[in-house]
């Protein structure tokens, strides 16, 4: 399958406006690696679940070769260690929900916002 992008993060004022206090909804960070074939499995399922989900959420892809002080920053500011693929649910700077690897499926995205959400 060849997959569209999802949008890039840009920069880190971009990172500073997605997790301030006041950012209206979660946002899903998505780490990929153009490395690495696990990464576009992943994006995949992360494009699938955002073209079938219906409430406001911004999804950004890091792409961690390329953009590797962006994907610092994110692990610096959640405290997540960093992995990739990953996939880290956030709100107000506030990880609400991560995983990574295999476990990026449509399934666990929507699992988790549901969770997160409630």
């Amino acid at each position: 399958m060849v997959r569209s992008t999802l949008p890039l993060l840009r920069d880190r004022a971009q990172l500073d406006a997605l997790l301030s206090p006041g950012h209206a909804h979660p946002v899903l960070l998505y780490k990929h690696s153009t490395q690495c074939g696990l990464s576009t499995r992943a994006a995949d399922a992360v494009l699938a679940w955002r073209e079938g989900h219906r409430p406001p959420t911004d999804v950004v892809e890091i792409q961690v070769i390329e953009q590797r002080a962006l994907s610092n920053e994110i692990t610096r500011r959640t405290g997540v260690a960093h992995a990739s693929p990953q996939a880290l649910l956030v709100k107000e700077g506030r990880v609400l929900w991560h995983t990574s690897h295999r476990g990026i499926t449509v399934d666990a995205l929507d699992q988790a916002w549901h969770e997160a959400t409630a």
